[in-house]
């Protein structure tokens, strides 16, 4: 007898609940909107702690693909990959930063949210695509693609104390391609200049760059690296890499 009464009632719960959830659901759906990510990958915690954070194994980079996608039965497709910049880190592997079409929401106080996560640069972020689970750093947040101007510069960065073998590696003339083929960096020229210290020889290595650069209001950017006089500098070419250079002198082309 108890059985039948608790029968209708029963019914009735679950039937307010699954409208509830679907209310639910399609109030958030309303409130969300587009919104665009730069994503920097970083390594995942079992690589060795000697490789840079921001630079992650070349798999990763293969495991990503313009139009892969992120969701679940429930909300169906929550994000998309729209773009990816990839860059060579001789002997570690790449830095890539994939850019990505969210479904995000606002709160009341007017930040983005993201699977219930807050949205902001600097924060990091977990991305399970098509064929890839990693995590990394929010670089911009926008309801618009991050624009992209791009200009030609000339600059001269010196290392100081180097090892002499490392000028050898260097050819005038050698270029550093992106991952759409195009011509980002020249090696223009090389000098290296002999100090010496109580009968001691030492090397420094200026090298002149013409870089392919991009620019974010008044500051230019390639890759990692800030563009501007005393700033430190890193940048791998197929055959050498140069790191925490600092840079002396630049120019518009």
């Amino acid at each position: 007898m108890r059985k039948r009464i608790l029968g209708p009632y029963l019914l009735v719960f679950l039937i307010v609940l699954a409208v509830s959830v679907v209310s639910l659901y399609f109030r958030k759906q309303a409130r969300s909107q587009d919104v665009y990510l730069s994503v920097m990958l970083i390594r995942p915690m079992n690589l060795s702690f000697n490789i840079p954070q921001d630079t992650v194994p070349y798999w990763y980079s293969q495991a990503v693909s313009i139009g892969d996608t992120e969701g679940n039965p429930l909300s169906g497709k929550t994000a998309s990959v729209v773009g990816k910049d990839v860059f060579e880190v001789i002997n570690y592997g790449q830095k890539v930063i994939v850019h990505l079409r969210v479904k995000a929401s606002r709160d009341k106080s007017g930040i983005y949210l993201y699977r219930n996560k807050p949205l902001a640069v600097g924060s990091t972020i977990r991305l399970n695509l098509n064929s890839l689970e990693a995590d990394g750093i929010v670089r911009y947040v926008g309801e618009e693609p991050q624009a992209k101007i791009e200009k030609n510069m000339r600059i001269t960065v010196r290392g100081r104390l180097i090892d002499k073998s490392i000028f050898d590696k260097i050819i005038a003339g050698e270029v550093l391609k992106d991952s759409r083929d195009r011509e980002i960096a020249r090696v223009v020229d090389k000098n290296l200049i002999t100090l010496s210290l109580y009968e001691e020889q030492y090397y420094d290595l200026s090298l002149i760059l013409d870089l392919l650069v991009s620019q974010n209001d008044s500051q230019f950017y390639f890759q990692d690296n800030s563009i501007r006089l005393n700033e430190v500098f890193s940048v791998s070419f197929p055959h050498f890499s140069i790191n925490s250079y600092r840079i002396i002198d630049l120019k518009e082309l």
